[in-house]
């Protein structure tokens, strides 16, 4: 069974979802980079109540608040990944994550 968790950011009710293998796969076999356009369809399938247009309205600390819950509900995928020393990916799609959102706030 999937986990979720739901997050309060406001007056927003967020529900974060554990991804699926599937989802999971479709992410690295496709050789993407965490574009935005990537950010945007991994929130489709990661969070019900969050967009992206929702996501560039929130402040810092509520975006911390969701990514804790991403990481929680997908604690086992980060597990596995480090002990398969794909950690190093990992890393890099959470960079990848800062600098684009960084680039994102920048041009809004």
């Amino acid at each position: 069974m999937r986990k979720t968790k739901k997050i309060r950011v406001d007056n927003k009710e967020i529900t974060v979802k554990e991804l699926t293998v599937r989802e999971l796969l479709s992410f690295f076999e496709e050789g993407e980079t965490l574009s935005l356009e990537t950010l945007g369809r991994l929130l489709e399938v990661a969070a019900d109540g969050l967009d992206m247009e929702g996501l560039k309205d929130m402040a810092p600390g509520d975006i911390k608040l969701v990514w804790e819950g991403f990481r929680e509900v997908n604690a086992v995928f980060f597990d596995t990944a480090r002990a398969l020393g794909v950690d190093e990916a990992v890393a890099g799609i959470r960079k990848s994550l800062v600098s684009d959102f960084c680039g994102l706030l920048a041009s809004s």
